[in-house]
């Protein structure tokens, strides 16, 4: 979730549209900065004369930028510069000149009322997309960095000042993040790294200073909330989340969760930065590496009675997303009042024009936990046949609120919108899931609107029809299309003709028997040595493995199949991992319905799985 969706916050929502909630929360920002001078120890109440300021000529810029707001490509282009020169002035001002003041706050209340004006450019997304890393270069400008590391809390006018601009231009960054599309070439870049760790490194400095109940600037804390503001919604773009694990930033948000007087905004910031961490596959591994999980348990059982159902339930995603299937099982009781709210989650937003719920998460968010919830059987059982809504709904129904938002979502693979794009995968891996049921699936073919749909899907998109971030949870599109019309073939009693049937031979010629070999791809090293022990023998039979076929422009689903076909024996590797994927279960199903002689080998305990 992005903090656009907290009604006190200053972001604009995940899709780019921005509403009147955001300006009213930049015009606060403004309030806030006047503040800032107004109260400052270097304001004079003598009568401001009329002598010239460093600062005029700016001004008058400013507001002649202004008046010609309706050019949008020149209004973003003379930006940075301004800011430039708003940065290089201020070294240049006496501060002790009433007047000089007066002006200065007059160009800064004008250079906030010019960001906010940006902030409503919806037709200039490439320019604000330049504009967005153009600004953090102004934040590495030295005057300003300079700042990030001023443990000493100077009190000096022009520190003071430096401050104000960055207030105006973190909280225009942060705004901005929703409007931005960004790629994973952008979280791999070193560029920033130094910045965003100083940036992290003030905002642990003061809260140690807050939790030792001393002294600080309230320049200061707000400067520090205004960070929490856009770590919060930069991690929300998941793909941008690599960039804050090669800076260190998850283990010193851990560590701030030990301070003993965090506020109840500093909290809700924290907790929704590692929930968003969270939702990279990256993420959860470095926050397990990190021993989180336990932490984020215990601080749910002490407190959770006094959190909002907000607070609660992105705790309850974090938790989950965190663990592994087998932890999710022997957690019953918690994971079936996660799955209540995260369906009545999905209930409400589903009623709103957005897809966001009355707490401010888009429907992607539950649905992305589902995802993983559902590659156990009996979570997807509980959410059909049990889970509690309002209004109650029966499984058909429940079933038909996935296929009816994933009909709404269908576009999103031809107008490449990352979020809704997300949010269609999540659907289709739900639906997924769901077909591997026999007692659901007439649901699914009862809607012939939606298997035309899947067919669509499975003909005219290939495996990367999205470049945007999805997690181990989700298979592709492509995959997911296919899986689902496979599963639903098997279950119409073979009125349709089975997809392998259709492209393998009547006739097999004589050849040596063969071994098809299942197993995740995370488990790929174990595989290898299993191969290499069999090509021992390749003089008695054939060995079969996907790695072998991945270049090959055919359908890779349609060659697995096809040696599940022609095999003697599937050799499944089995691991939490395999039972945990989709696909792999794909594989089994398939060789078992087939009677085809299994052979397991299992890598250590795997535990239990409901489907095999």
């Amino acid at each position: 979730m992005d903090e656009s969706e907290n009604e006190e916050n200053v972001s604009s929502n995940d899709t780019g549209d921005n509403n009147d909630k955001d300006l009213v929360d930049v015009n606060k920002i403004l309030q806030l900065l006047g503040q800032f001078i107004n109260n400052s120890s270097y304001e004079s109440n003598e009568q401001t004369d009329q002598s010239s300021s460093v600062f005029d000529e700016l001004l008058n810029k400013l507001k002649q930028l202004h008046d010609n707001k309706d050019n949008h490509e020149n209004f973003i282009r003379q930006i940075v510069p301004l800011c430039n020169e708003l940065i290089n002035t201020i070294k240049k001002a006496d501060f002790t000149d009433p007047g000089e003041v007066q002006t200065f706050h007059e160009t800064i209340v004008q250079m906030a009322t010019i960001f906010d004006i940006l902030i409503t450019i919806k037709d200039q997304k490439f320019l604000i997309r330049g504009l967005f890393f153009d600004t953090l270069d102004l934040l590495y400008k030295k005057e300003i960095y300079s700042c990030f590391n001023d443990k000493r809390k100077t009190t000096a006018t022009t520190i003071r000042a430096y401050k104000c601009v960055i207030i105006i231009l973190i909280c225009f960054l942060t705004v901005i993040i929703n409007i931005v599309s960004f790629v994973k070439v952008d979280a791999d870049t070193q560029k920033y790294a130094n910045l965003f760790t100083s940036m992290y490194q003030k905002v642990i400095h003061d809260i140690q200073l807050i939790d030792q109940k001393k002294e600080i600037a309230e320049i200061d804390k707000n400067i520090t909330t205004y960070i929490f503001s856009f770590f919060w919604n930069l991690a929300d773009k998941t793909v941008m989340v690599p960039l804050f694990l090669n800076i260190g930033l998850t283990k010193a948000i851990l560590h701030c969760f030990k301070a003993k007087n965090l506020s109840t905004e500093t909290f809700r910031q924290l907790i929704n930065v590692i929930h968003n961490i969270s939702r990279h596959d990256n993420g959860a591994d470095e926050l397990n590496k990190l021993n989180s999980l336990p932490m984020l348990k215990d601080m749910q059982s002490k407190y959770g009675s006094l959190w909002v159902e907000q607070e609660n339930l992105l705790i309850s995603m974090t938790i989950v997303l965190l663990s592994t299937p087998q932890q999710i099982r022997e957690d019953n009781k918690r994971v079936h009042k996660i799955l209540d709210l995260l369906l009545q989650t999905v209930v409400d937003a589903t009623k709103q024009d957005n897809f966001r719920s009355t707490e401010g998460f888009h429907v992607s968010e539950p649905l992305a936990v589902f995802t993983k919830l559902f590659t156990d059987d009996r979570s997807l059982k509980y959410v059909l046949d049990e889970a509690k809504s309002d209004p109650q709904l029966n499984a058909s129904e429940k079933i038909k609120l996935f296929i009816d938002l994933f009909m709404k979502f269908r576009h999103a693979l031809d107008e490449k919108n990352e979020i809704e794009q997300f949010t269609c995968i999540a659907l289709l891996n739900i639906l997924w899931s769901i077909s591997f049921h026999d007692e659901y699936t007439q649901t699914l073919q009862n809607n012939q609107t939606f298997l035309k749909t899947v067919e669509d899907i499975s003909k005219n998109y290939s495996e990367d029809a999205t470049d945007h971030y999805a997690p181990r949870s989700m298979e592709s599109f492509n995959k997911a299309a296919n899986s689902i019309l496979d599963n639903l073939d098997e279950t119409l009693d073979n009125k349709q003709p089975d997809i392998i049937d259709r492209s393998v031979p009547a006739k097999i010629e004589n050849k040596k028997p063969m071994i098809m070999i299942s197993y995740s791809h995370d488990d790929k090293n174990f595989c290898y040595e299993i191969l290499a022990e069999l090509g021992k023998k390749i003089d008695l039979f054939r060995i079969w493995i996907d790695r072998d076929y991945l270049k090959s422009n055919e359908d890779l689903w349609e060659k697995i199949a096809r040696a599940i076909k022609e095999s003697k024996i599937v050799l499944l590797i089995l691991s939490q991992k395999y039972y945990a994927s989709k696909s792999c279960r794909n594989e089994a199903t398939y060789a078992i319905k087939r009677n085809k002689s299994i052979i397991p080998v299992y890598i250590g305990e795997p535990g239990d799985c409901d489907w095999l």
